[in-house]
């Protein structure tokens, strides 16, 4: 190791430089941040969580890896299909985050909001996705960040259940 900078294989001049143990790349991924159509007694919406305990035990939206040659969109609605039985439509982008690690990975993860075609009574959560799954407001759900029981900060909370609304909205009034 020279100057903090390693090659990952001497056979391969384009392989990536690891810096500081971390390749300078990032893997593509999806979270699908389902809405549900119906507000409760304040007006405010309601966001599908799955009860995840790889890597960490918490809750958090479906989603995962987009496939080469998938788009977002693509990617969204085959992860959440997969990870818990539901059709989704997609409103779009509403919030990227980077994780520095995540399962041995960077990893670049765009947020999109969906909403469930149909109904909810066909959840069934993937055994590798899941253990649960719920409803939860957006106080709920900034709770569990709050005390660790979710991968999200309570401030990414707040935007993203913010952004997801306002996304809906500007998609409708065209």
């Amino acid at each position: 190791m020279t100057g903090g900078t390693q090659r990952m294989s001497s056979q391969n001049s384009s392989a990536p430089e690891i810096i500081c143990g971390i390749a300078p790349y990032a893997r593509l991924a999806v979270a699908g941040l389902i809405q549900d159509r119906a507000a409760n007694e304040a007006g405010e919406g309601r966001w599908f969580l799955l009860h995840r305990t790889e890597p960490w035990d918490g809750w958090d939206p479906p989603g995962g890896r987009v496939e080469h040659g998938e788009t977002l969109e693509q990617a969204v609605i085959r992860e959440v299909a997969e990870e818990t039985n539901l059709e989704v439509e997609v409103g779009g982008p509403c919030y990227v985050r980077l994780f520095d690690e995540y399962k041995g990975e960077r990893m670049i993860v765009v947020t999109m909001a969906c909403r469930v075609r149909g109904d909810t009574s066909d959840v069934r959560v993937d055994p590798e996705a899941g253990v649960g799954w719920r409803w939860a407001s957006t106080a709920e759900w900034e709770n569990m960040a709050e005390k660790g029981v979710s991968g999200w900060q309570p401030v990414d909370v707040r935007r993203v259940t913010r952004m997801a609304p306002i996304l809906w909205e500007a998609g409708n009034s065209g």
